[in-house]
Formats: structure tokens, sequence, C-alpha cells
């Protein structure tokens, strides 16, 4: 609001509603004028376009939504500027609109995220990785470069469960969670698959390095030093130093080498990850080439 009233007193618009003088009398400056305004809402939108290409890719309905809620501001805005302009009196029945378009953004923006991230780890939910995970994919196949999938299942976690009851399991698994996003880097997709399970696609990452990041995962699993209440106690265990530690299996698969399909390279994935687990758990299998 306070901006609508800054551009409406500082500029020539207040004189060109009341009383036209502000507005190019030649055609080719009405063309300069409009050409502007049209060049600064594509600069906007461009910039909008490029900061979202270099982060993490995003669903298309959010992101048109994104860019219809920033549509309905920035005609809110217009409407605003142009009617404080002809008067400031009109600018206070504005606010209650600007107040509700702030916490529907907001609301949407919660609603939003909770619809696409696991509300325990807050690691993207399947419903929320696999758009962003094909993409990733689309986008690495068409530059000629490989993406790496590693999928993770936590070893015996129904003993956990059984040992330190639901709650105790549901801290290990938060624990894993934040390991594989402290192993991990900011453009790689972390989900929770189900369970016990979590997927993790790197882009531009060949066999041998996402057999790396999975190795260090799985030390870092097997290293972790989490405290966890027993059930019905004030007692507490420390995993890893009072108990067994917690270890996981990991399977990894490569585009374009198994595959250039994202359902058949969680396939393969998995497939590793059972021979991980056959080999006798806490370990990372490769799949072998053309899996």
């Amino acid at each position: 609001m306070l901006a609508a009233h800054v551009v409406a007193t500082t500029t020539p618009l207040h004189d060109w509603l009341t009383h036209g003088s502000a507005w190019p009398e030649t055609t080719l400056g009405r063309f300069h004028l409009v050409a502007l305004l049209i060049a600064l809402g594509a600069a906007y939108f461009a910039v909008q376009a490029l900061s979202r290409c270099s982060a993490t890719p995003r669903t298309t309905d959010s992101l048109i939504a994104a860019q219809g809620m920033t549509v309905v501001t920035v005609l809110i805005g217009l409407a605003t500027t142009t009617a404080t302009a002809v008067s400031p009196l009109i600018m206070p029945t504005f606010i209650p609109i600007a107040i509700h378009m702030t916490r529907l953004v907001q609301t949407n923006r919660v609603l939003g995220n909770d619809a696409i991230h696991d509300p325990l780890m807050g690691l993207l939910n399947r419903r929320g990785f696999l758009p962003l995970a094909q993409k990733v994919l689309q986008r690495d196949i068409a530059a000629n470069r490989p993406m790496t999938v590693l999928f993770a299942d936590l070893d015996n976690f129904k003993s956990w469960n059984d040992d330190l009851g639901e709650l105790g399991g549901d801290e290990i698994l938060k624990a894993v969670a934040a390991t594989l996003e402290r192993e991990s880097r900011v453009e790689d997709l972390l989900c929770r698959w189900g369970g016990e399970e979590f997927v993790a696609v790197l882009p531009r990452t060949d066999l041998e390095q996402g057999t790396e990041v999975a190795e260090r995962i799985r030390l870092a699993v097997e290293r972790l030093d989490t405290l966890v209440r027993l059930p019905g106690s004030t007692e507490h265990l420390r995993i890893g130093r009072d108990t067994r530690p917690c270890t996981i299996s990991i399977g990894v698969a490569t585009s374009p080498a198994h595959g250039v399909r994202l359902d058949e390279l969680v396939d393969t994935a998995i497939r590793a990850k059972k021979s991980a687990k056959a080999g006798g758990r806490n370990r990372v299998v490769r799949a072998r080439d053309g899996a």
C-alpha cells in the first residue's frame, strides 16, 4: 500500500489520470511507454523463471499457482496505485484485500508444501518426488549427462520398533533423514519412499561418483549417534553406543547405463538393494551394466 502511494504521488500518474497531461501525446511516445511496460513485465517473469530453473525443479501445478498469485498481486498493486492517484482516501479500502491476499498466499504455500513432503522427516514424499525426479532425468539426458539413483533401506528396522517402540523408531528415521540431507548436495532430491525406505536422485553424477556418495551415507548411518527415550520410561539410550549400530543397505543405478526411464532406474536400484540385503546388509551394491 505504501509503495502504491509513493508511485501515485511521485510520478506523473496523478496528472495523467486527472488531466491527461502525463500520457504521451504522440503515437511513437505511447508505443515506447507500452513497450517499456511490457519489457519490464517480461524481465520480471524471466528472472522468476531463471531463479526457479537454477534451483530445485518444481511441479507444473506449483509453478502455475505461483505465477497466478504473482499476476493477481501485480493487478491488485496496479489497481491500488491507480485508485490512490485519483484519491488517497480510496487507499484504506484496499487494506483488507491486501491482508486477505497475504494470508491466502501463506496458506497456499503451507498446504502446497505439506502435500509434497513427508510430515515426519520433511523429505519429499512420492507425490512431490516423482515429477521433480523425472524433470531432472530429462534435463540430464538432454545434456548427455549421467544421473544416479540410490535406493536405501534401513536394516532390521522392525527390531528397532520392537526394542524402542514406534516413537523410538520414528526418532531413528528422523536421524537417518537428517544424515541423508547432511551427506547430499543442495541439488540432490531426497524422498521417503515408504516405511524405512529412501530414494535419492543425484543429478550430473556417474556410477562411480554415486557409489562414493552411497558409501559415505552408509558409513554416516553406521556411525549414527542419536539419543532415544525408551517407551514408558524416562531412560534414554544412545544409538550406536548403548545399542547395536544402525545400518543401511543401498542399491545404486545410473542413467543411461541402467536405463533412461525413471521407473526402470528405481527398479534397478531396488534390485541392487536386495542384493545388498542378501549379501549380509550394511553394504552398497551397484547395479550390473545392462541390468
